[in-house]
């Protein structure tokens, strides 16, 4: 009988040991702490990645008022950031929602204006290409209107949404961004291919165009960027290649320089340019949050992974 007793209490510790110990493992934190973490790791990425195109921007009206927006997002992620150290997770919400929809409201006009660059781009890389007879160059082009016809879809996508959907919809505007770079690539690539003679293009001798296309879609590294870079300033300082594009569009003169293009379509800083995100960040962070939200918050979300970068 005594032995009964004892095997009930020695039954009774372990049940209350894994209730207290083993339960609180499985579950630290609120369903709601956790949802709150990846939403504010998310708009991180998204204002970092955001914050490569506004940076990289010439200086002018346009960005100014599209900066004027970012620092308002900026810190409405940073009062949300706050709101979830006090363990406020629906203010959390409201905040992070309100620097999502600014987000989006710049990402409409800067997705224009990528658009008609874009254009610009592969259109003038014709002429040479009809020259040439360059099937390489020919292909790269044609890849790269391809990616601007799906840059152009998962933009409807995104306008057609509810502004209600705001993640959904600034994933739509991300991809959008992401998938318009990528078009970018290909096109300076075709200027660059119809300008380099058959015999220097050793790297094509025994492959095919499917392989080359592979090998592209996956190399977004820096020796990448620092290959293209290269054969562009080298074309550009012989004449074979002018580095200032100029175009009419809708009685809108358009510059741009292909080799600010070539940086920017790896989500580089273009060399002299300072991140607004910094800046701002720096500013809004003078308060003295700063190390506190390092010690509380994840470790910095942003992945390389996520830019067009190594």
């Amino acid at each position: 009988m005594r032995r009964a007793v004892t095997d009930m209490r020695y039954f009774i510790f372990l049940l209350s040991v894994f209730i207290f110990s083993g339960f609180s493992e499985l579950y630290p934190q609120s369903p709601d702490y956790e949802n709150m973490q990846v939403k504010i790791q998310r708009n991180r990425k998204y204002l970092r990645y955001l914050d490569v195109s506004l940076s990289n921007l010439d200086e002018g009206e346009f960005k100014k008022s599209l900066t004027e927006k970012y620092a308002l997002a900026l810190k409405y992620d940073y009062f949300g950031k706050l709101h979830f150290l006090g363990g406020n997770y629906g203010r959390c919400y409201k905040e992070l929602n309100d620097s999502m929809k600014l987000q989006n409201e710049i990402l409409a006009v800067l997705i224009d204006f990528y658009f008609a660059r874009t254009h610009i781009l592969l259109e003038e890389a014709g002429p040479q290409i009809v020259k040439a007879d360059d099937k390489f160059a020919r292909f790269y082009v044609q890849k790269g209107y391809r990616f601007m016809k799906k840059g152009e879809i998962y933009l409807k996508q995104a306008n057609n949404l509810s502004t209600f959907l705001v993640s959904d919809q600034i994933f739509l505007y991300h991809q959008s961004l992401i998938t318009l770079r990528k078009a970018r690539r290909y096109g300076v690539r075709a200027h660059i291919e119809a300008r380099i003679p058959m015999e220097e293009k050793k790297e094509y001798t025994t492959v095919t165009l499917d392989d080359i296309a592979q090998k592209d879609l996956d190399v977004l590294n820096k020796s990448e960027f620092e290959k293209l870079q290269n054969r562009l300033q080298s074309l550009i300082a012989s004449n074979q290649l002018k580095n200032e594009f100029v175009a009419v569009r809708e009685n809108e003169e358009i510059k741009f320089s292909i080799l600010d293009v070539n940086v920017d379509n790896f989500a580089y800083y273009i060399p002299g340019r300072r991140s607004l995100y910094l800046d701002l960040s720096m500013a809004l962070n003078s308060e003295g949050m700063k190390e506190k939200e390092k010690a509380r918050l994840p470790g910095d979300p942003v992945s390389d992974d996520f830019y067009y970068k190594q």
